[in-house]
């Protein structure tokens, strides 16, 4: 015989409304909030939200922040510009994470002093 396999999003409900029980207001484990996350590309918003219980809009505000904890912002760009004035380099550094955020840093010094520290920003070092 084989046996029926559970349907995904019915198992996590079954998860959220176990770890509930008669509490109400009830903090459930990340781990949890994680299983229901790996559901959204396989379920809408609201088909999630009813199943587990909760809005849909705390559900879509949680998954947006789950999935920004767990896909760290890389940077999108690294722009160097360089500007040689006789043997000091005047030196900006400007950096872009994918949520928009801007970072500069403006360095004045001998070339061979800011060489490692632009290879180790820009992860070119050898």
């Amino acid at each position: 015989m084989h046996e029926l396999q559970q349907d995904p999003l019915q198992s996590v409900a079954d998860k959220f409304i176990a770890h509930r029980g008669d509490r109400s207001p009830c903090t459930f484990p990340k781990a949890l909030w994680l299983e229901a996350f790996s559901l959204s590309k396989s379920y809408p918003i609201s088909q999630i939200a009813q199943a587990i219980r909760v809005h849909p809009a705390y559900l879509k505000r949680k998954f947006n922040h789950l999935a920004q904890v767990s896909s760290p912002e890389k940077p999108t760009f690294a722009q160097i510009k360089l500007q040689q004035a006789t043997q000091l380099c005047a030196t900006q550094l400007n950096f872009q994470t994918a949520s928009g955020t801007h970072l500069s840093f403006y360095f004045q010094a001998p070339v061979c002093d800011l060489l490692p520290l632009i290879q180790a920003l820009a992860g070119t070092q050898k």
